[in-house]
């Protein structure tokens, strides 16, 4: 009977935990999302303003640098956790709870000084690591449930609520399980099935974030070449971006760690210089934040855009990154994608929705990790018919493996290199 009750606790622990993790997400959300349209208000009816919020705010939200694990490449923290299973107390090591809530914390401000990094991996964040806390602190009440069982669920619960998508996290329940070889996938699956069922009812489902019309791809050969190539020319662009990035933000992370006078005016300096690039560039709205408003302006061509403002939102993000400020970059290069493919529409023949939405398609499937259920997230966020879906993933599957192979040759030419200079 003791056996019983304990189950029967554990399961009602579970749907409570989960729904006060979705609250806390969707609380997240929509303040990240308010502070983002405050920050568009700024630039808008006072962009000289920033001269002193961007500084003041970029130097705020670096003081994550004071944290374990609370800046950087975030994901690379959660993927830690996937490769560690046999130490299930070990997140606590990876990922402080002070950390969470100072990743929480930097996430706001930067969105609120104009800065460049999306909202999507610290919900992530708060979902798999507080799922985590929350047993640890009651597992002597609950049945023991495998470490790994807890990652999904936390994971999957996460990226329903961020992308919106109930679909494609079943999707990457599968493919995940599978890519990871993992032996635990019908209980993963199970798990996860409640999460995402219980992401599904507190989502807010009122408002597309595209406003992108639905389209059909022409099966051709010209066609198929062309979106490939613009495939495989994201998968590497995303390969070369993300390294140089993670290489720029080590370097400022070892600078700001042996002198506190730079831990203070780096952040500044590159607040300053956000500040400068916003307000001597038209488009300031559009490149800031998640790139949501660039890639609509692209999609309903009621805006202006141009080259300039893909150049400009992609210079905020690596200014935000390296600066300490904490953020995801999923939704972000799935937007660098959408301008990238909007650019290249005036080297092709190809119609301009399709190639913007092959582009954020393919950056995405890069950065993301999962080339199938990528393909489904962008179908769905993008309100597209299931039958762009083969063209979709054939597009993800070619960008993720020249992501994947461009990533060992920059290793290879890296290791090279420093073996010649020594």
């Amino acid at each position: 009977m003791n056996l019983i009750i304990k189950r029967g606790f554990t399961f009602i622990f579970i749907i409570v935990a989960l729904f006060f993790i979705g609250y806390i997400c969707r609380l997240y959300r929509l303040t990240f999302v308010n502070l983002s349209l405050e920050s568009k208000l700024n630039i808008v009816k006072n962009p000289s303003a920033l001269y002193l919020l961007s500084p003041l705010f970029f130097w705020i939200a670096s003081r994550t640098f004071l944290f374990k694990n609370a800046n950087g490449p975030l994901m690379k923290n959660i993927n830690d956790l996937f490769n560690n299973l046999n130490e299930p107390d070990i997140f606590k090591k990876i990922v402080p709870f002070s950390s969470l809530l100072a990743v929480i914390a930097s996430s706001l401000v930067t969105v609120f000084s104009g800065g460049s990094l999306g909202s999507e991996t610290i919900i992530i964040y708060i979902s798999v690591l507080l799922l985590l806390y929350m047993f640890n602190f009651f597992k002597k009440y609950l049945m023991e449930i495998n470490v790994e069982n807890l990652l999904y669920l936390g994971y999957i619960f996460g990226v329903t609520i961020a992308f919106k998508s109930p679909l494609s996290s079943v999707v990457l329940i599968l493919e995940k399980s599978l890519r990871g070889n993992s032996k635990k996938i019908v209980s993963n699956f199970i798990f996860c099935c409640i999460g995402i069922l219980i992401a599904y009812s507190i989502m807010d489902k009122s408002k597309d974030i595209f406003t992108s019309p639905p389209v059909s791809f022409t099966y051709s050969v010209s066609h198929f070449l062309q979106y490939s190539f613009l495939a495989i020319l994201c998968g590497v662009l995303a390969s070369v971006l993300f390294k140089i990035m993670t290489e720029m933000f080590n370097t400022v992370q070892n600078l700001v760690t042996k002198s506190k006078t730079l831990l203070n005016v780096i952040p500044i300096f590159f607040g300053f210089c956000l500040a400068t690039l916003i307000n001597n560039m038209n488009g300031g709205t559009q490149m800031t934040g998640e790139g949501i408003t660039m890639v609509n302006c692209e999609f309903s061509k009621a805006c202006e855009y141009n080259f300039k403002i893909l150049l400009g939102f992609l210079v905020n993000v690596v200014l935000t990154f390296i600066s300490g400020c904490s953020g995801g970059h999923k939704w972000v290069f799935m937007s660098m994608g959408g301008g990238i493919g909007s650019v290249y529409d005036n080297f092709t023949t190809l119609p301009s929705t399709q190639t913007i939405i092959i582009g954020m398609n393919s950056f995405f499937s890069a950065i993301f990790g999962n080339p199938i259920s990528s393909a489904f997230i962008i179908s769905s966020l993008t309100n597209q018919n299931y039958d762009t879906l083969p063209m979709l993933i054939a597009m993800s599957l070619i960008s993720y493996y020249s992501y994947k192979y461009s990533n060992s040759f920059l290793d290879k030419f890296t290791r090279l290199t420093l073996s010649d200079e020594q």
